[in-house]
């Protein structure tokens, strides 16, 4: 097992929890003309964090990863040329 599949259970406050899946409520009112309830809006909500919040957190760990790598090569290459 990976580091990530380590950290994937993903922990959200139950104050985000209750107003993301109020979102979810909401969403599938206003835009889908659907009234699914709290309890299928609850069950939406678990089933996007566990498959989809995987593959939406892996990208945000690559794209930080990524971005920080390139501050530490620009870093280094200033540092680099302070040397000279």
């Amino acid at each position: 097992m990976n580091m990530r599949e380590e950290i994937m259970d993903i922990k959200i406050s139950e104050k985000s929890k209750v107003e993301l899946i109020d979102g979810l409520l909401k969403f599938c009112k206003n835009d889908l003309d659907v009234e699914i309830g709290n309890l299928g809006a609850s069950s939406l909500f678990d089933h996007i964090t566990k498959k989809i919040g995987k593959a939406i957190y892996n990208q945000a760990i690559d794209d930080a990863k990524e971005y920080y790598q390139g501050r530490h090569n620009e870093i280094d290459i200033d540092s680099c040329m302070l040397l000279k």
